[in-house]
């Protein structure tokens, strides 16, 4: 019975040691393109945020809470994305994944009708590719698309983000 719990429990401490909690901020450039400019012109912005990801092998899940701001009051999002990641080399890594977001600004008067941050509501699904420059550092190009906005019928988002990881757990 002794040796069962003893390999057991040398089992499980592997299975725990392949595990990796990542927590720390992601700040980046955006590109960003909403129908309700009625333009062909595309509005430069940043996301700002926190990250938390859970990595196990290859695999990895990254949420948080981010922020977007960018030329119009439109663009300024609070989002809480969530994405899948893959590992493919060494630091190379694909992910996918969505986000919801809600209007940042309190209110919004779009052809003198006034809006509120609860009415601009954002669903977003995302891809991109990245690379884990060091333990601690990771750069990542994304793109994003809305699959469905209660006020704009479009909206793109392109962008590079920098991650800081301030807190690993293993």
């Amino acid at each position: 019975m002794k040796k069962i719990f003893l390999l057991i429990l040398v089992l499980f401490s592997g299975a725990i040691s392949a595990q990796t909690f990542r927590f720390g901020p992601k700040v980046g450039g955006v590109i960003s393109d909403f129908a309700v400019h009625r333009s062909d012109t595309f509005n430069p912005g940043f996301k700002a945020g926190l990250f938390f990801e859970y990595e196990k092998g290859k695999w990895a899940g990254e949420t948080g809470i981010t922020m977007m701001f960018s030329n119009s009051v439109f663009d300024n999002l609070v989002a809480i994305p969530l994405d899948i990641k893959y590992y493919l080399y060494r630091g190379l890594f694909v992910k996918a994944g969505g986000s919801y977001g809600i209007g940042a600004s309190l209110k919004v008067i779009y052809d003198d009708i006034v809006y509120s941050s609860s009415q601009l509501l954002v669903l977003n699904l995302s891809a991109g590719v990245g690379y884990k420059l060091s333990e601690r550092i990771s750069l990542d190009m994304f793109y994003e698309r809305s699959v469905w906005c209660n006020f704009t019928k479009d909206n793109s988002v392109l962008g590079i983000s920098l991650s800081w990881n301030i807190l690993k757990v293993k």
